[in-house]
C-alpha cells in the first residue's frame, strides 16, 4: 500500500493535496513486531506514529517504576504524546500488541505544518481530543471506581481490541497493568468467575 492509499483509507480529514505531497515525500512506511517497543520513557521522540494496521497500548510510569495501562491505539489514529513531546522526552511507553504498520512523519515538521496546514491542525486536534477523553476515562475509573469495576473494564477493552472474548492473560500481567497485586487480581477474578461475568482457565479468561 502507497502513503496516499493509506492517507486516503485511515486518515481522510488530512485531505491538503499539498500536504499529502509533503508527507509522501517525508514519511516511510514502518513496521513494528508484536510486543515491539515503538517508544519509551525518557527518549527523544524522532518521528510521529500514524497507525494503520495493528494495535499500539501506551502505559505510563510512576515515581516508583509501576505501569499503569492507559488505552489503546487503533488503525487510523495517532499518538497524542508523540504531537506533544516532539522535541521532549517521552513520559509514556508505546508498545505493539501485535505486527502493527504505521506511517513514521519526521517530528521536525510538526511545527512547520502546524503553522502552514488547517488539515493537520485538524487532526491533531482530533487526536488530542481522543485521547484526552480516553485519559479522563482512565483517570476517573482510579478515582471513583472500585477496583472490581475496574478490572472488568479493563477485560471489556481488552476483548475489543483483540476482537475475541477470549483472552490470553496471565494474572500478573493483568495486575501490572492495573498497578496492584497478582493477589488481588487473582481474588478479583475468582469473584467475578462466582458471578458468571467471565470463564477462567489456564491463562486464559473468557468474558460470558
Amino acid at each position: 500500500m502507497k502513503i496516499r492509499e493509506v492517507l486516503a483509507e485511515f486518515f481522510p480529514d488530512i485531505d491538503d493535496e499539498n500536504l499529502i505531497k509533503e508527507i509522501e515525500q517525508h514519511a516511510k512506511i514502518s513496521k513494528l513486531e508484536e510486543n515491539q517497543i515503538l517508544m519509551d520513557y525518557g527518549q527523544i521522540i524522532p518521528f510521529i506514529p500514524l497507525l494503520f494496521e495493528g494495535k499500539i497500548k501506551i502505559f505510563k510510569e510512576d515515581d516508583e517504576g509501576h505501569e499503569l495501562f492507559l488505552y489503546y491505539i487503533y488503525p487510523g489514529q495517532g499518538c497524542a504524546v508523540a504531537f506533544a513531546c516532539f522535541d521532549k522526552m517521552s513520559s509514556v511507553r508505546a508498545q505493539a500488541v501485535e505486527a502493527s504498520r504505521m506511517l513514521a512523519v519526521p517530528s521536525d515538521l510538526m511545527e512547520k505544518w502546524m503553522m502552514k496546514y488547517p488539515a493537520w491542525n485538524r487532526f491533531v486536534l482530533r487526536v488530542y481530543n481522543q485521547r484526552f477523553d480516553e485519559v479522563l476515562d482512565t483517570l476517573n475509573e482510579v478515582a471513583f471506581h472500585k477496583l472490581d469495576e475496574r478490572l472488568l473494564d479493563y477485560l471489556d477493552k481488552q476483548s475489543y481490541a483483540m476482537e475475541s472474548k477470549e483472552l490470553n492473560l496471565t494474572h500478573a500481567q493483568i495486575a501490572t497493568e492495573l498497578n496492584t497485586s497478582r493477589e488481588v487480581i487473582s481474588r478479583l477474578l475468582k469473584k467475578l468467575e462466582q458471578q458468571g461475568s467471565i470463564t477462567m482457565s489456564r491463562n486464559k479468561i473468557a468474558l460470558n
